[in-house]
């Protein structure tokens, strides 16, 4: 379904009174109007658009951060004549239709369709709502678009040059005699150039197409600049398509030739500030194809922009030189470091965040990424298929990877993950000499000695993740014969998931273990002392699961670490719309007292609980959710408190002279013996003064998340409430039609899981010293309940597609 039409709460279905003017110069059709039973006569609103997009085709994944893509907006047909257009993304405020608000569009034929370009700025779900509005400021219903953006493209090169070339780009040779010499670079080593003849590195075969968009970096460390020097380029037959250099005219530039002949017309966005010798400096160069420009940053800061269009440049990548007249040219005199390729378009944060990062391209993906999900292929589409006898299924923990190469998408429920057998690939996945990081999910059924993963060689494993009875441990083994070991105290969780990552930092000379996100145990290694293995990559036989294996190339740092084992997954949806049913595991949830499935005002489906505080939905606890760990909880809330509430509250609390309602509504909560171990919804609060106060509320055992702003009755309000098991803390979103509340987030919490894994799950209802307590007075739609933390783009999407 390419979009949904949801109705407006537009000034026209709120009953607001509209004037009708005479025109002079010509007729209204009859059509435009509605008569309404009291007589009067209003204007009807135009109709929902149609959206579409090329770049973004709807319920699927298309495009990339940052890049801009067509959207159309396509009249109904019905109703008044549209006037323009209002868009908005992962926002469902309502429109002013005043015609200068942001998101307007207005279509060069009157009524018309009109196609505008957007950007999205982040990779995974979004949702773009439009309006249709007419001369009368009418806006017509929302039609709310639903897309998902991919990950952006991971470098097509990059060079460390921790004492050799390698990188996914196989073929970079240095050009004299011998090999490339090392010496100290920004990070770790770096390969120093002379200037003389052959004394440069390149490719063996073209890296960019420097017809479509790009991008180049590299940390530099000049040793001479008294002429003309080359730090990157990519050869054409005749001239160098681009290059990353410095000019005699005493700035860094990077430059782009106009055509591949021996004197071409080249553009160049050079440095504001002159270079200087023996300081490490960060150089990137970013072509736009589609905008033909080019930037030059230094040390992470935009230099210049020009108009300029690639050209040629269909030879290999060249590391200290260029071409001019077809013969080697300007050898580069220093050293050159973290050289990274990249076929888009960076922007200007991702060429801050490269910068920040020393130049090595963090945030990439797997790999090797083996999802486990009742097959045992590599998802990458490198060679690196397991095959094993016997191969075993089970009840897994996800059916979406974390930082996926090719998912980006959020797990729904548990999948399928290998049970009890092992399997082996053909050959090595990873250089166990260099840096590397390996992470999976792991649930054992019974103690004992067990290896998840690993890589072999001719004597023996060269790294492993596994455990023994009482510890959990992630080593290598080193070229004198000795294990070093990770490891950890913690005795592993019987019949539970836990998420392990082992990780090589070869710069540091560290092995680390994560155990859930959180570093559990690191050890020294000395540096050299990790060997090459040549054997195959394997996943261990053991009593229990494992899913979601991923294997890296370089080393995690802690927040990526941690950020796997945030990684969401839906576990329960009861949406609440016509019936009790959680979409995530087809049961029902036993509705009990009071409670109804009925229509609001708006006609909207809602599960509704009235003031007798004996309405309820039980559903069981969800599938691999623990509270203990990250998780998030959502519901769309409308707290019922009337006049004549507050009237009798007056009474009962005459120091009141509000009427608030003091007492905890719980939309969301868990059952418990004792209390719940978290409760989603509103609780009357105290402010400084001693006034009682309606607030929003995100309790997790005696913590309190409470938003700045009184919680508004009779209005449905989306709540987000998040807790990061690593991070220790807890946050509150909370958002409406017309306003949103500033998050609200309380550090140095602890989660509980509660007294027993077998406590339910509870709707309009929580649980507070052994009793049945905080009962929901109102309405409720689509609750949600997720393992890891979403993060705010997700939950505006969620706002969006839940909506009453």
């Amino acid at each position: 379904m390419s979009s949904v039409v949801r109705s407006s709460r537009s000034r026209a279905g709120r009953g607001g009174l509209f004037l009708v003017l005479a025109v002079v110069s010509g007729i209204i059709p009859a059509a435009v109007f509605a008569r309404p039973a009291d007589g009067a006569t209003v204007p009807q609103a135009p109709g929902a658009p149609a959206v579409s997009s090329q770049t973004y085709p709807a319920d699927t994944f298309g495009g990339g951060p940052g890049v801009p893509g067509d959207f159309t907006f396509t009249p109904a047909g019905t109703g008044s004549p549209v006037d323009h257009y209002v868009w908005r993304l992962d926002n469902a405020v309502s429109p002013s239709c005043n015609g200068v608000e942001a998101g307007t569009v207005k279509p060069t034929v009157p009524g018309g369709p009109v196609t505008t370009t957007i950007a999205p700025a982040g990779s995974g779900p979004h949702v773009l709502s439009a309006w249709a509005c007419d001369s009368a400021e009418t806006p017509s219903a929302r039609t709310d678009y639903s897309f998902s953006v991919k990950d952006a493209a991971a470098p097509v090169a990059a060079w460390q040059f921790e004492g050799d070339t390698r990188s996914q780009f196989a073929g970079l040779r240095y050009a004299g005699a011998g090999s490339a010499p090392f010496a100290p670079g920004k990070l770790g080593q770096a390969v120093p150039v002379s200037g003389r003849p052959g004394d440069y590195l390149a490719t063996s075969a073209r890296v960019l197409d420097l017809g479509k968009s790009f991008s180049v970096s590299a940390w530099v460390d000049a040793a001479d600049l008294s002429k003309r020097r080359v730090v990157l380029s990519q050869d054409g037959a005749r001239t160098s398509g681009f290059a990353l250099q410095y000019l005699e005219t005493g700035k860094w530039a990077f430059s782009l030739s106009g055509s591949d002949v021996a004197n071409p017309v080249v553009r160049s966005a050079v440095s504001t500030a002159a270079p200087a010798t023996g300081v490490w400096t960060h150089l990137a160069g970013v072509y736009n194809a589609a905008a033909h420009t080019a930037t030059l940053y230094v040390d992470g800061q935009a230099q210049q922009t020009i108009l300029a269009t690639a050209s040629g440049g269909a030879g290999p990548l060249v590391l200290g030189g260029g071409l001019a007249a077809g013969a080697r040219a300007d050898l580069f005199h220093g050293a050159i470091d973290e050289v990274t390729a990249f076929g888009r378009a960076l922007s200007a944060a991702d060429v801050t965040t490269l910068y920040n990062q020393n130049g090595f391209p963090t945030g990439l993906s797997a790999t090797r990424e083996y999802t486990l999900d009742g097959d045992t292929a590599d998802a990458t589409g490198a060679d690196g298929t397991l095959t094993g006898a016997n191969v075993a299924y089970g009840p897994g923990y996800s059916d979406s990877p974390g930082r996926s190469a090719t998912d980006d998408s959020i797990g729904h429920g548990r999948g399928q993950a290998l049970a009890g057998t092992g399997a082996v690939t053909s050959s090595p996945v990873v250089d166990t000499a260099g840096g590397l990081a390996v992470s999976a999910w792991v649930k054992l059924d019974k103690p004992g000695c067990y290896t998840f993963a690993a890589q072999g060689g001719t004597s023996g494993d060269a790294f492993s993740l596994g455990a023994t009875s009482d510890s959990l441990e992630f080593g290598l083994s080193t070229t004198g014969g000795l294990w070093r070991w990770a490891k950890t105290s913690i005795t592993p969780h019987l019949g539970k998931w836990t998420h392990l990552t082992g990780v090589h930092d070869v710069l540091a000379g560290k092995e680390r273990l994560y155990v859930d996100g959180t570093l559990a145990a690191e050890t020294t290694i000395p540096a050299g002392t990790a060997w090459r293995s040549t054997g195959p990559f394997r996943i261990g036989a053991f009593a229990g699961s494992i899913d979601q294996v991923q294997v890296w190339d370089r080393a995690l740092p802690a927040a990526e670490v941690a950020e796997l084992a945030n990684t969401a997954v839906l576990r329960a949806n009861y949406q609440l719309d016509g019936t009790t049913t959680d979409s995530v595991s087809g049961v029902t949830g036993t509705p009990g007292g009071s409670f109804q499935l009925t229509t609001d005002d708006d006609g909207a489906d809602v599960g509704r609980f009235p003031f007798d505080g004996a309405a309820q939905v039980e559903g069981p606890r969800p599938q691999n959710f623990r509270s203990d760990r990250s998780f998030t909880a959502e519901a769309w809330v409308k707290h019922t408190w009337t006049e004549a509430d507050a009237e009798r509250e007056k009474q009962r609390d005459p120091s009141d002279p509000a009427g608030v309602d003091k007492a905890g509504r719980t939309a969301l909560g868990a059952n418990s013996a004792s209390s719940s171990p978290y409760l989603l919804g509103y609780r009357g609060a105290q402010d400084a003064n001693g006034t009682w106060r309606p607030r929003w509320n995100w309790t997790l055992g005696t913590t309190q998340v409470t938003p700045d702003g009184d919680a508004e009755s009779g209005v449905w309000t989306h709540l987000a409430g998040t807790y990061d098991a690593v991070t220790h803390q807890a946050c509150l979103y909370a958002t409406t039609d017309a306003y949103e509340y500033s998050p609200k987030c309380v550090g140095d919490v602890t989660g509980w899981n509660g007294a027993s894994d077998l406590e339910d799950l509870f709707l309009g209802r929580g649980r507070v010293n052994g009793q049945d307590s905080d009962h929901w007075y109102g309405d409720l739609r689509g609750i949600r309940v997720y393992s890891g933390v979403l993060d705010q783009q997700h939950i505006n999407v969620d706002t969006i597609l839940d909506h009453p």
